[in-house]
């Protein structure tokens, strides 16, 4: 809870969808805080450098090593 105010910031700069999918985060789909740069390779928890991912998008990241990268920030 500590981080809801950053969560909302970040669904609101990605438009509500998924870094990786693009499909919609809802309260039903849940999501994910993923770090681009992970903090073990110096990574920051600024928002630049986080995105929201559907939970099943992040396990998928995580262990296929895929690369995420932050979408454009939406215009809504």
């Amino acid at each position: 809870m500590r981080y809801r105010k950053q969560w909302v910031a970040l669904y609101k700069s990605q438009g509500g969808l998924c870094a990786h999918w693009g499909w919609a985060l809802t309260n039903e789909t849940s999501w994910h805080d993923h770090h681009l740069e992970y903090r073990i390779h110096g990574g920051t928890d600024t928002l630049s450098n986080r995105v929201l991912l559907h939970p099943d998008c992040h396990r998928q990241v995580h262990v296929g090593k895929l690369a995420v990268t932050k979408p454009a920030p939406s215009l809504h």
